[in-house]
């Protein structure tokens, strides 16, 4: 009775150690979604931060100062108190301007910390790491606060009681985007 006893504990042990090391988090990025980020004809923008919370996050884009609903993307975040990867594909061709980042509408997120963001246009690349992030390629929107001391996005509600914190695009970024949609990569 014993044997048998230690016998399920271990194979209990055994499933569970099992199922805890297949658990990667929705946002690091499976065989097929990185072939088909690599794959990609649209602009891909990688977020690679601390995202504490479950939450939906969107991005809008556009060639003007308008940001509508059928002009954006949503994906799931799901919090983890580790640096992780949300990725954004925009669709094929698309060359936006202009983008808007809103970091969802879970009020329980208080503060997230990026370290980089990574725009990929076919094979050209700009990554912006967490000190230009603000203020040189993106700028506070109503709701969120960059935070210098340690280096996070501080979110809250805006000045009309509404959570909705968001960070705009700048002048910067769009020139560095023009430069990547535009670079042609040589021939080896």
């Amino acid at each position: 009775m014993k044997n048998f006893l230690l016998s399920i504990l271990l194979i209990c042990l055994s499933i569970n150690l099992t199922s805890c090391n297949e658990k990667k988090g929705r946002n690091n990025l499976d065989e097929t979604e990185e072939s088909e980020k690599n794959q990609s004809k649209g602009l891909v923008i990688t977020l690679e931060g601390v995202f504490p919370t479950n939450d939906t996050y969107q991005l809008f884009y556009s060639n003007d100062d308008k940001f509508l609903e059928e002009k954006s993307i949503k994906t799931e975040v799901f919090g983890q108190s580790v640096i992780q990867k949300v990725v954004f594909l925009l669709p094929d061709n698309i060359k936006p301007q202009n983008l808007r980042l809103d970091y969802g509408a879970n009020a329980d997120q208080k503060s997230i910390s990026i370290k980089t963001v990574e725009f990929l246009y076919n094979e050209n690349k700009l990554v912006v790491n967490n000190k230009d992030f603000y203020g040189k390629f993106f700028v506070n929107g109503q709701g969120s606060a960059y935070n210098l001391s340690n280096l996070s996005i501080e979110l809250n509600v805006n000045s009309d009681g509404v959570y909705d914190p968001f960070a705009i695009s700048t002048p910067e970024l769009k020139k560095s985007l023009n430069k990547i949609y535009n670079e042609v990569k040589e021939k080896k």
